[in-house]
């Protein structure tokens, strides 16, 4: 695949604090166009605590109806190719992420970010979780968290139990 790839946008309409409509969809596909972005991974968020839950249909089902007017609003402008996944919250001490609308292209790697934008207690035990149970964890804007600056060290142990980092580009 030639270009970039954007796998952490909020681009599906009216589905959580992205896009509310199909117009601003259609805007920010043509900047990440613009920019060389021929690939993109919509991951709405989620509570990871809704994974557990029989809830978690209902909030598939929206995502489905959003992820349609995504697909049509891409299909306007052909060559950019978009695929689906989520950014879950670890906001409870584990995560059912068996359905493949809940990952990064349906694949092994699952969009993670740790809930309120703090780290908490044991990080880096929460990701070797779920690195143990098959999936490889990408946490999101890890530059972003209270608190690093004062434990330099986290990076280091969150990659060592098995997660991958994904820094926002404009923190860079």
């Amino acid at each position: 695949m030639s270009g970039r790839c954007d796998f952490h946008n909020h681009l599906i309409p009216g589905v959580d604090d992205g896009a509310t409509d199909e117009a601003e969809s259609e805007a920010a596909l043509v900047a990440l166009v613009a920019q060389g972005v021929s690939a993109l991974v919509a991951t709405p968020h989620v509570s990871g605590w809704l994974t557990l839950r029989p809830g978690i249909a209902d909030w598939l089902r929206d995502v489905d109806s959003g992820w349609a007017r995504l697909e049509s609003v891409a299909a306007r402008h052909g060559g950019v190719r978009v695929m689906r996944g989520a950014e879950i919250a670890l906001d409870s001490p584990d995560l059912d992420v068996s359905d493949p609308r809940l990952r990064l292209n349906g694949g092994d790697f699952v969009l993670v970010e740790f809930a309120g934008m703090t780290v908490p207690p044991n990080s880096d035990s929460v990701l070797r979780r779920l690195r143990d149970s098959g999936v490889v964890p990408v946490l999101a804007h890890p530059e972003r968290y209270a608190g690093l600056r004062n434990r330099p060290d986290l990076p280091g142990l969150w990659r060592d139990s098995g997660a991958l980092l994904q820094v926002n580009a404009g923190s860079v």
